[in-house]
């Protein structure tokens, strides 16, 4: 089943670490069609160029999801890391640090990130009768039956997942429980760690340490990571980012200018 998936997505999409400056506008095009012009989370007026943009962003790791058919980039996500000097701005969930019940918000920032802006595009989002692309694929189940496997925002939770795991970093995430439980249906299982607070509806802070999430993995769902897993390791490995030991723009690449947040 899983090897379905794989070969469904490699068909039709490619997972790119964007690691230039033409990459990196994608991604911010992208941010703007959906918190700007779709969800109205930001003011269109902020963005004049159409890029949306924040404070994150210059310690951030961003993922794109290109459609392969059609060379549309279809959604993105990205990591925030470790500043070298830690303070109230180094993560969006920290405003909301005092909701935290568990476990100790005593952290090492050097072992930490948080998922942030996951986007997708209206257009690949809504298909409604596609049970194939991109975003409702239908798969058999091992009991004869059927599941529905949303494709394209799986695979960027998955994408920041491994982005986390190769740079060993614990992930924090800001998100509703119903999309946790949604989560955990598809692998990646999050603790909870503060009370309910109001943010574009009622929201969480979750947390989650990767390497004990994997030997939690059904055969299935790991085939899937570990196929991802494999795409963001290489591109790692050659991306102009270096690691001392969190990982910061080289002197000559582009700076790096969040799941709703």
């Amino acid at each position: 089943m899983s090897f379905d998936i794989c070969q469904h997505f490699s068909q039709y999409f490619s997972l790119l670490v964007a690691d230039n400056q033409s990459l990196l506008q994608e991604v911010y095009k992208i941010r703007y069609q959906v918190y700007c012009e779709e969800l109205n989370y930001e003011s269109p007026e902020n963005f004049p160029d159409g890029m949306e943009t924040d404070i994150y962003d210059s310690h951030s790791i961003h993922c794109l999801l290109q459609h392969k058919p059609t060379g549309v980039y279809a959604g993105c996500v990205r990591i925030i890391i470790p500043q070298q000097e830690s303070d109230r701005s180094t993560f969006p969930w920290q405003k909301f640090a005092s909701n935290l019940v568990y476990p100790s918000p005593e952290y090492n920032w050097q072992n930490i990130c948080e998922i942030s802006r996951l986007a997708v595009l209206k257009d690949f989002r809504k298909r409604k009768g596609d049970d194939t692309i991109p975003t409702g694929t239908i798969l058999p189940d091992v009991n004869g039956g059927k599941r529905r496997f949303p494709l394209i925002a799986m695979s960027l939770y998955w994408a920041a997942f491994c982005l986390a795991l190769n740079l060993e970093l614990d992930i924090f995430a800001i998100m509703e429980p119903r999309l946790a439980r949604h989560l955990r249906r598809c692998g990646l299982q999050y603790c909870m760690i503060s009370e309910l607070f109001e943010h574009h509806g009622k929201r969480a802070i979750f947390h989650t340490k990767p390497p004990e999430l994997l030997g939690h993995l059904d055969v299935d769902t790991y085939r899937f990571f570990a196929f991802l897993n494999s795409t963001i390791a290489q591109q790692l490995s050659q991306a102009k980012y270096i690691s001392s030991p969190f990982m910061v723009p080289q002197q000559n690449a582009p700076a790096q200018v969040a799941f709703i947040n």
